[in-house]
């Protein structure tokens, strides 16, 4: 793993720049190349090759193609073997050589090839173009600008203000979708001018021009046998697990006491690895949502070396280091365990794997089966009967509605208006997950800011029109909606940058794009069944995993915000949505921000999202415009 960096024109001193703004991603070592149209930048982190023959940018044979690369291709050796068949000619075991042939033999096609993670640049002189290429599933970012006919690209947003001529000018669209979110899932950035390359796409710069073209997607391929697609769940499991062994240097596993991290630990012990580290984190006088017990278990079940790390509230003082790797404001508290985890792996292994993925892919959130009912069951409610519905859903046990809406006992006051909000929300999809999951409805957001920064359009409508539609299978819109957006620029995002952040490289087994497919195409009901969820990966991992795993009900990583925000978070908070702080910045609508303090106590955890989301903007608005 390593960060890229790069332009369209030649200035060895803003290249250089630009690469040390990110020096933490490829801390073992750097490098450059340069023309009078292309400047390469290259920070490398050696996991593969540790030799000499890895320093990137690296070229062909005649120096008529350079690339500066950032990720893993998994299935390179078998390519290796295919390319040396046609002729071409190796000088290191490195993946990296080998996109370099595989372009000379298959030109932009040759993304077709690889099966990894990745980010790459590929400068062709004969054809004077710079081709970009990000993987499918956009584990790993790739940011660029176009202006006036110059384009900059970079692994992280902050090499860009090494540029005179970058403006942190804000989105007020992206400002929007942040707050509805916590986290930006557009392509375009909270600064206007960056662009994200959308994940399985290529960006071609060529002649003043630039094009953009996706290589891949999500296509409909329905399986109908269940016990082979139990049996293919398995082997594609392995195979994918398998391919993300490989490395030169020290590996191991981030585990919880949840289904996909406990998957990923039997797998490598079926495949006979020895001597794997595992690592978990959790939460100490707070306790908060412990797995600790469960993955002790794991790692006593297969006999791992188990490391753990016990946080509390005082280490939320890493926050502005966390929001400044995060690059754009994402709000996901989750973030700060995963950063300290992150720095902790490090003092043990250089390769992390992580079961990101599992929950998408196999309908494994509350949310999958509350929507499926509500939109079979719903539109037969009468709306006079939904008030009365909503009031009686408040009666139900907790056990069955504390992660239904998010611990609706710490919901307060709140509880009532968002199950209410939620019912009378049917048939509207988009709206429904938002009632479920965002952080700002409509009418708060747009109450929340200033007028000048109001994006007037219903977020609900886009959502709805990109993503759901009235025909196809609820469970399957929200599989696609939730791969789409919540895992790129949450969770994959989230671990990157935390991983990165201390040189240490994060792979997801999950996310094979192979797995991924045949995942997708499984029916809806082999995923969601009643209040059941992951069905078909809990039969199919039966075998393999113990029953205190398989049969245990999903727990949520809860960070405790709500406390902190009396504690440790208490001075920053009071003096970053200050009155003053706010009228002055002119962003935010101190009213709004207000009337969350009024009513923390009321409502702890509705309002402490809310809070946190603002207070997370406005430590990075300090950091990244200043």
């Amino acid at each position: 793993m390593c960060g890229i960096v790069g332009f369209n024109w030649d200035d060895k001193i803003l290249v250089k720049c630009m690469a040390n703004q990110i020096s933490h991603r490829g801390p073992d070592r750097d490098g450059f190349f340069n023309d009078k149209n292309v400047s390469l930048g290259h920070r490398r982190l050696s996991i593969i090759d540790l030799s000499d023959n890895g320093r990137q940018p690296m070229c062909n044979e005649d120096g008529t193609i350079w690339i500066s690369f950032n990720g893993e291709i998994y299935n390179f050796k078998e390519i290796k073997k295919k390319l040396e068949s046609k002729g071409h000619e190796f000088k290191s075991n490195t993946d990296t050589e080998v996109i370099i042939h595989a372009y000379e033999e298959y030109g932009e096609s040759c993304v077709n090839l690889f099966n990894g993670m990745f980010e790459f640049a590929i400068w062709d002189s004969d054809k004077k173009c710079i081709m970009l290429a990000r993987d499918r599933l956009g584990i790993k970012p790739l940011y660029y600008i176009w202006k006036d006919n110059n384009l900059l690209f970079a692994s992280e947003i902050k090499a860009f203000l090494k540029y005179s001529e970058f403006k942190p000018n804000i989105s007020k669209k992206v400002l929007n979708y942040y707050l509805t979110y916590r986290y930006n899932h557009l392509s375009e950035t909270i600064f206007d001018t960056v662009k994200k390359l959308p994940p399985g796409c290529l960006l071609i710069n060529h002649k003043s021009k630039i094009s953009i073209k996706k290589y891949w997607d999500l296509k409909q391929k329905p399986h109908k046998n269940y016990a082979t697609s139990k049996k293919e769940i398995i082997s594609n499991l392995k195979r994918s697990v398998d391919m993300r062994l490989m490395s030169d240097v020290p590996l191991g596993i981030y585990l919880s006491g949840g289904m996909d991290s406990n998957s990923i630990v039997s797998i490598v012990n079926n495949l006979g690895k020895e001597d794997v580290n595992t690592f978990s984190v959790g939460f100490g006088s707070e306790g908060h949502s412990n797995e600790l017990d469960y993955a002790r278990f794991t790692a006593d079940y297969y006999n791992t070396n188990h490391h753990e790390l016990i946080i509390d509230s005082k280490d939320v003082k890493v926050l502005p280091k966390v929001i400044w790797h995060l690059d754009e404001p994402m709000a996901d508290p989750t973030a700060i365990p995963v950063y300290l985890l992150s720095k902790f792996a490090r003092r043990h292994v250089k390769v992390v794997l992580s079961g990101e993925g599992g929950d998408e892919l196999y309908g494994g959130y509350e949310r999958f089966f509350v929507m499926k009912s509500a939109y079979k069951y719903g539109n037969m409610i009468p709306n006079i009967a939904r008030t009365a519905l909503a009031t009686t859903a408040q009666h139900v046990p907790l056990r069955l509605l504390d992660n239904v809406i998010n611990y609706v006992s710490l919901y307060g006051d709140k509880a009532n208006d968002k199950i209410q909000q939620f019912i009378n929300s049917i048939p509207d999809k988009a709206a429904g997950y938002n009632h479920l999951n965002g952080v700002f409805d409509e009418k708060e957001r747009l109450q929340s800011l200033q007028e000048k920064y109001h994006y007037k359009k219903k977020i609900t409508e886009e959502i709805n029109k990109d993503y759901f539609t009235k025909s196809q299978n609820i469970v399957s819109q929200l599989t696609k909606f939730e791969i789409k957006t919540r895992l790129v620029e949450d969770l994959l995002m989230k671990v990157d940058k935390m991983t990165m952040a201390h040189g240490l490289e994060g792979r997801v087994p999950f996310l094979d794009h192979k797995l991924v497919e045949h995942a997708y195409n499984l029916p809806s009901s082999w995923k969601v069944s009643g209040l059941k969820t992951k069905c078909i990966l809990k039969y199919s991992m039966k075998s393999m995993l113990p029953p205190k795993i398989t049969k245990r009900k999903k727990m949520h990583f809860f960070v405790p915000i709500n406390n902190w925000f009396s504690g440790e978070l208490k001075s920053v908070t009071q003096e970053k949505l200050s009155d003053k702080n706010i009228s002055e910045q002119g962003i935010f609508n101190k009213k709004y921000v207000n009337m969350c303090f009024d009513r923390l106590k009321s409502s702890p955890l509705y309002y402490s999202r809310q809070l946190w989301t603002l207070l997370v903007f406005q430590m990075w608005y300090d950091q990244y415009n200043s």
